[in-house]
């Protein structure tokens, strides 16, 4: 038990630790890449988001007024008797 031990102790020399070390930092700044785009993406999204809600908003609302506006005229022909 002890030889296999120290078998694989020896397998892990210094050389395979600098490999994992230098790919463990390749990976780690390709995620900090993909995270950096994914923000970028998030942020645009946000922005026409929120453009997109804030014109729904305004034709709503314009809508709603000529909803009222023409109520109003109906109730004022209605009133007058005209038709």
């Amino acid at each position: 038990m002890f030889a296999s031990l120290f078998q694989f102790s020896n397998c892990s020399q210094a050389q395979h630790v600098l490999s994992f070390s230098s790919d463990w930092e390749i990976q780690e700044d390709n995620r900090v890449r993909d995270l950096s785009a994914l923000r970028c993406l998030f942020s645009k999204w946000a922005q026409a988001f929120t453009c997109h809600l804030q014109t729904h908003i305004y034709l709503n609302a314009e809508q709603q007024i000529f909803l009222v506006l023409w109520w109003y005229h109906w109730q004022s022909d209605t009133v007058t008797g005209r038709s």
